[in-house]
């Protein structure tokens, strides 16, 4: 557990909040999770408008342009799992933590339809068994605001960030109401700790959040959006762009917001202190851009005249492949000729081989007339022979 393990008057805390909530979850979960108010909305129909008001339109921002079906989400006290169906309809991935194992036995019967979700029992303070730079979005609503101690709050912050991988954001609710008579009242599990302005953002700062957005200031609903630094170590020029423009967004909805507070306490001094600091770190990083942008240029430039060389080289081949084209189409004309001489002479063998098979057939039959007038030319030499032998012998 995270810093909690050497103070026993942290641990009564967490063990108060636990006995609490399960309590409340075996009384009426879903009132606990989200008392009725007069809008008529039911409780899984209120996880989705949650969702359409809290998240959908800060995806670009919280997930750094990435759509949401290839990011991974963890949600801070999931409670019943009212908000983290809708989540995951959206996202690849959500784990769901919570205090509570009455809440997370509910949600489970709730959510054993969504393969995507993975629900963990949590200590109250901390994200242990999740692990380091895995997701891209830490959310938590309606929950911090129940937290005793801001210790305890701290410590789920600082341990969002070491699940969060480089870039990824975490937005995030607590209670920012500020009235002395609030304040001066001792806090529990149902009416929990709050924090100015000016002290949520020194939140941010000590555990290495940069802030994005923030609404609500001296309100219940204090909405923090701050980011896990990006390494810019090598980072593109657009990436440079985006860096720079969600500073000047930042400092727009800073300035916006402090001039909304009625009344600015005596921290607003160092924050404006901050604020500048900030400013001036913008202007260099501007500095930077308008210097990567005329590096950009010289190189676009240099790549231009390389690519003109080409389209002369380009040109020359072009005018090589044209005349071997001319020659190929010259050659198959030439082959076409061929071919049909060819065919020609192929006719003229078959009319020929004709011819010669018909002379042939001829031939055979004037040699079987030829063999029978010889035969009959041999019986009348053999006839005169013997006429002759008779005329001989009868004038001796």
């Amino acid at each position: 557990m995270v810093g909690m393990a050497d103070d026993p008057a942290l641990r009564e805390q967490l063990e108060r909040m636990r006995r609490d909530w399960d309590a409340r979850a075996a009384q009426d979960a879903e009132y606990y999770v989200r008392t009725p108010d007069e809008s008529g909305t039911g409780f899984d129909e209120s996880g989705r408008v949650s969702y359409e008001q809290e998240i959908q339109p800060f995806l670009d921002l919280l997930l750094d342009g990435k759509p949401p079906a290839e990011c991974r989400m963890v949600e801070i006290g999931c409670g019943v799992g009212r908000m983290t169906r809708w989540i995951a309809t959206n996202f690849q991935e959500v784990h769901g933590v919570d205090i509570s194992a009455e809440m997370l036995a509910r949600a489970r019967e709730r959510l054993h339809d969504c393969p995507n979700v993975t629900l963990h029992l949590g200590s109250g303070a901390d994200l242990a068994g999740l692990p380091d730079a895995y997701f891209d979005l830490a959310f938590s609503y309606i929950v911090f605001q129940h937290i005793p101690s801001r210790e305890i709050i701290e410590a789920y912050v600082r341990d969002a960030v070491r699940v969060l991988r480089p870039g990824g954001a975490f937005r995030f609710q607590v209670s920012g109401w500020s009235p002395w008579e609030y304040r001066r009242q001792s806090k529990d599990t149902w009416q929990g700790e709050s924090c100015s302005l000016p002290q949520a953002l020194d939140l941010l700062q000590r555990n290495g959040l940069q802030p994005l957005h923030c609404q609500g200031g001296g309100t219940q609903y204090l909405w923090l959006t701050a980011r896990k630094p990006r390494d810019l170590g090598d980072a593109s020029r657009d990436l440079l762009i985006r860096e720079l423009a969600e500073r000047k967004a930042w400092q727009e909805n800073l300035n916006a917001e402090l001039n909304r507070l009625d009344v600015k306490p005596p921290e607003i001094a160092e924050l404006e202190c901050k604020f500048n600091e900030r400013t001036l770190w913008a202007q260099t990083l501007e500095a930077d851009l308008a210097a990567a942008r005329s590096q950009w240029e010289a190189q676009r430039r240099s790549y231009e005249t390389e690519l003109g060389k080409a389209r002369i080289d380009l040109g020359d081949l072009q005018r090589a492949f044209e005349e071997r084209t001319a020659w190929s189409q010259s050659l198959e004309a030439e082959l076409d000729q061929a071919r049909r001489d060819l065919a020609e002479l192929q006719r003229e063998f078959q009319e020929r081989t004709a011819w010669a098979q018909s002379l042939e057939a001829e031939l055979e039959r004037t040699r079987g007339h030829f063999t029978e007038l010889q035969k009959a030319f041999d019986e009348r030499t053999a006839w005169a022979l013997e006429i002759r032998d008779e005329l001989e012998r009868r004038k001796r």
